[in-house]
């Protein structure tokens, strides 16, 4: 991964730039500035938009929000990288949003310099195309390419276990130890399985112990149930023999029943019969009662018909009548409409009217405002004349002022060049106009006289410098007064305004009595017309006519009423004088009918006492048979009892021949598990060689074996550039104990040309840390190559003040001298006297209100 560009966004210290740090231009650089500025945010940026990880955030992103900015709720870091001749850019946000927060991951690829998204459809399935795209995670990266603050000597300072411990972190081996434990699982399973195999063994032995038992008792139990099948047997002979008896016996209570059933139906019909006889006697007592009524029912009759004719009359007139009456309610109506319109009117205008006259009411008070306001402005007549006056007064100060100023500048004019004259003049002794000499007295004379002319002078432009002061103040004084004058007249714009306003109402009130005078008018025309009806007078006279017609109809709805309610009274005797005719042709058909329904009952009485006789009989019969029945039931509860107990025995002989079957089919289960558990125990034999072989002592040690001289030759050939190859260091992967045997370690020997073996805490600071850097540099190389990327940069994060003049001079040789193995290398330092050594610096430096600021020198 070699970076390209950077574009930072309230993220720690940076608050935003104004356009990315660029890294195009840099292969060996010096990140540079005061501690504390935000040198470490830059690298900090780099990994936190990569893989979301920083200084303070662990695997689950907690510690994030510390990484934005303060006071804001927002961080964006962008990040473009060139990988293996291709160009990336990662866009990682971050947001305070509620408890959780929101975070954004957007990865792209440039095409032809356009980018082309690989955002998956998750923040992990996006980070997961990251890393598969830089073949290394976090770890991998900060443990290779990154030499963070703190972090040099990180494996240096361990005890030799724990050394070995974090070389085998760095190598990745931790897979081994989750492949032994998992053997150690598998081989725990497969022994647990033996075990529950031995116990399944052991229970099957205890059944097939039984068998003889069983096959013993299943003869006894056979032998009881042949025995019992015997005695069924003779049973059921037996009640074939009574059930040949029982049939006769069956037949005659059958026709017993039938008979019953028979004489119960017959009974029946002669109920119904009855029922009839009531019914036809109940008619003909009502025909007859009906007849008796006729001449009541064809008086009531002839009244009906004779009503119902005077009806049709009414209801013809009433037609006629209702018409005219509909005709005269719209009318009527029309009337209501223009009256009510006519009332609205009138209500309008005497409203319209008292609020005119409310406004009339305020003329007088409008008129003594009005009167007041023109006597507040004819004050200020005065006033503008007085300010005319002063403005021409000022006028003319100002141009007295101009003279005064223009005398003095003359006069000082005047007094410079009699200055210069006397100064020519005490240079020599001859006129410093025409040259001519001059005597002692002649000279005196020509001295006063200049100076009385210079006083001259002096006075007048001292009287000059008086008067334009005078005029100043007097400026002054005519300014404060037009000030004050002019204060005065502003107000009389707003009497001016208010003068117009009152005139507007003044002139409202005038059409206001003139609009009251001609509602008066109409309030009068509109009262006279209603009190009057004069008006709609079409209509007025319709309504007159439509109720001459309807009068002349002669139709009256409460006689007309009077006739329906009689009606309604006499429709009975409409359907009497139907009925009445009915019954007298029917009178003769129901005597008709009552005898034959008669002689019917007479015939079924003499069925039902032939039957009796009959039934009476066969009850007799039946009586004799009863014993047969009897006995067959007895018979038949001890066959059922015989059959329960050859069921019970039968059950009992299928519990016995199953646990015999059980007892075969142990047999054969007992040789499968012997044949499982024999591959059960081998299975777990190899998970415990597996264990070994992924143990530390195992494939790990051999791996750290393996890789140990090839971390030596890296780190010595670059410990030599620094140290002039007076330094170099090795590893022992072994050591013999006391007690016998050898144990694994990873201890570490550094030999020093002069003073030969020592332990690392003896060697000074400086010497220390260039051991560290190149075991560091050694081991970032074998992390890179063994995770399958490239190790194109190289970030290292510690101070340099632990080196002296010379250790420091080694470090930059060592550094141009790896300088061609990675693409770009960049150095972080806060030391003034490093910045000069790199032909390229990143300069950083917090400032107020923008803070950090990152700039390549």
């Amino acid at each position: 991964m070699i970076p390209v560009e950077l574009n930072l966004t309230n993220f720690m210290s940076y608050k935003r730039m104004d356009e990315p740090l660029s890294f195009s231009s840099i292969h060996t650089a010096v990140l540079c500035g005061p501690n504390g500025h935000g040198k470490s945010s830059l690298l900090d940026a780099i990994t936190w938009a990569t893989w979301g990880r920083a200084r303070g955030v662990d695997k689950r992103g907690t510690g994030t929000d510390d990484l934005i900015h303060h006071k804001e709720a927002h961080m964006q870091v962008e990040f473009t990288f060139d990988l293996e001749g291709q160009r990336y850019r990662v866009i990682r946000s971050r947001s305070r949003k509620g408890k959780t927060g929101q975070s954004r991951l957007e990865f792209q690829v440039f095409d032809n310099g356009v980018p082309r998204s690989l955002t998956g459809e998750t923040i992990n399935a996006t980070q997961d195309a990251i890393n598969r795209a830089l073949r290394m995670d976090y770890e991998t990266f900060v443990n290779s390419a990154f030499v963070v603050q703190g972090r040099a000597d990180t494996f240096m300072t361990k005890s030799a276990n724990e050394r070995k411990e974090i070389l085998s972190e760095i190598l990745g081996l931790s897979i081994y130890d989750e492949l032994e434990e998992l053997a150690r699982e598998k081989r725990k399973g497969q022994n647990d399985s033996v075990k529950d195999i031995d116990n399944r063994i052991a229970f099957i032995d205890q059944e097939l112990d039984q068998l003889p038992a069983y096959k013993q008792e299943l003869e006894v139990v056979s032998a009881e149930l042949s025995g019992i099948q015997s005695d069924i047997a003779s049973c059921e002979t037996a009640l074939t023999q009574l059930h040949g008896k029982k049939a006769v016996f069956g037949l005659k209570s059958s026709q017993l029943s039938g008979l019953k059933e028979e004489n119960a139906r017959i009974e029946l019909d002669v109920k119904t019969l009855d029922m009839q006889l009531i019914a036809l006697n109940e008619s003909v007592r009502k025909a007859q009662s009906l007849i008796e009524r006729e001449g009541e029912i064809s008086a009531g009759y002839d009244e009906l018909v004779g009503l119902r004719a005077r009806e049709e009359k009414l209801a013809s007139a009433g037609q006629q009548y209702g018409a005219l009456e509909a005709k005269a309610n719209l009318v009527k109506t029309a009337l209501a409409t223009i009256k009510s319109t006519l009332d609205a009117e009138l209500k309008h205008l005497t409203s319209r009217k008292t609020a005119l006259e409310k406004e009339c009411a305020q003329k007088a008070m409008l008129e003594a405002e009005l009167a007041a306001n023109k006597a507040g402005l004819a004050q200020f007549a005065q006033i503008e004349r007085e300010l005319e006056e002063k403005r021409a007064a000022y006028t003319e100060l100002q141009q007295k002022k101009a003279a005064a100023e223009a005398t003095a500048q003359a006069l000082a004019a005047h007094y410079a060049e009699e200055a210069q004259r006397r100064s020519l003049f005490s240079d020599g002794d001859s006129c410093p106009l025409c040259k001519k000499p001059l005597d002692q007295k002649e000279r005196t004379a020509l001295a006063a006289d200049m100076s009385q002319a210079a006083a001259k002078i002096a006075n007048e432009r001292e009287a000059a410098q008086r008067e334009i002061e005078r005029i100043t103040r007097d400026l002054e004084a005519l300014k404060a007064a037009g000030t004050a004058l002019s204060e005065k007249a502003r107000g009389k714009s707003g009497l001016q305004v208010k003068e117009g306003r009152l005139v507007e109402k003044l002139q409202a009130l005038e059409k206001a009595a003139q609009e009251i005078s001609a509602i008066n008018n109409k309030l009068t025309e509109l009262n006279l017309q209603i009190t009057q009806q004069a008006y709609a007078q079409a209509e007025h006279s319709e309504l007159q006519r439509l109720g001459l017609e309807m009068r002349a109809t002669g139709y009256s709805v409460d006689a007309h009423n009077k006739v329906k309610v009689r009606l309604k009274e006499l429709l009975i005797y409409e359907s009497l004088r139907a009925n009445l005719e009915n019954a007298k042709t029917a009178m003769q058909m129901t005597q008709v009918t009552i005898g034959t329904l008669s002689s019917q009952k007479e015939s079924k009485l003499t069925t039902i006492a032939v039957s009796a006789q009959k039934i009476v009989s066969l009850e007799q019969d039946i009586a004799a048979l009863a014993g047969i029945v009897r006995e067959i039931e007895q018979r038949e509860a001890e066959l059922a009892d015989t059959k329960k107990l050859e069921a019970a025995v039968l059950q009992k002989c299928s519990a016995i021949q199953a646990k015999i079957d059980t007892c075969t089919a142990l047999t054969k289960r007992k040789k499968d598990l012997v044949k499982t558990r024999k591959a059960a125990a081998k299975e777990a034999e190899i998970y415990d060689r597996l264990a070994f072989a992924f143990s530390k002592k195992g494939i790990q040690a051999l791996i750290i074996e393996n890789t140990i001289p090839e971390i030596e030759e890296e780190a010595n050939e670059l410990l030599h550039r620094l140290t002039d190859g007076q330094m170099s260091l090795r590893f022992v992967t072994q050591k013999d104990q006391r007690t016998g045997g050898v144990i694994e370690t990873l201890d570490l020997i550094i030999t020093d040309g002069e003073l030969g073996e020592r332990k690392y805490e003896l060697f000074s600071g400086g010497e220390a840390f260039r051991i560290n850097f190149a075991v560091r540099i050694a081991l970032s190389k074998l992390l890179s190559r063994r995770s399958g990327a490239r190790l194109e940069t190289l970030v290292v994060d510690e101070g340099f003040g632990t080196q002296d003049e010379e250790g420091k001079e080694r470090l930059i040789e060592a550094i141009s001298a790896i300088q061609d193995d990675f693409k770009k290398i960049i150095i972080v330092t806060h030391l003034d006297d490093l910045k000069e050594l790199f032909p390229t610096r990143i300069e950083v430096v917090k400032k107020r209100g923008l803070g950090s600021v990152a700039t390549i020198a």
